[in-house]
């Protein structure tokens, strides 16, 4: 059985200049916390061979890096 899953798309929200990023990194400078969504989009191949994409997001409670050692 092969796989339908066509794409996966993540996006993440920063809640400071209130836009959607494709990528995030807490070590570029001025994004040394975390976002506060995370979008998350799947488009798969149905029964009949057609593209569908299903969405959500969903809001990160912690936005403070935690630094475990």
């Amino acid at each position: 059985m092969g796989s339908n899953i066509v794409r996966l798309k993540l996006a993440y929200y920063d809640y400071k200049k209130k836009e959607w990023h494709d990528e995030w990194s807490t070590k570029l400078p001025g994004t040394g916390f975390l976002p506060s969504h995370v979008r998350l989009s799947l488009t798969v191949l149905d029964e009949r061979g057609k593209e569908v994409t299903y969405a959500t997001d969903a809001r990160i409670h912690m936005t403070e890096s935690v630094g475990y050692r």
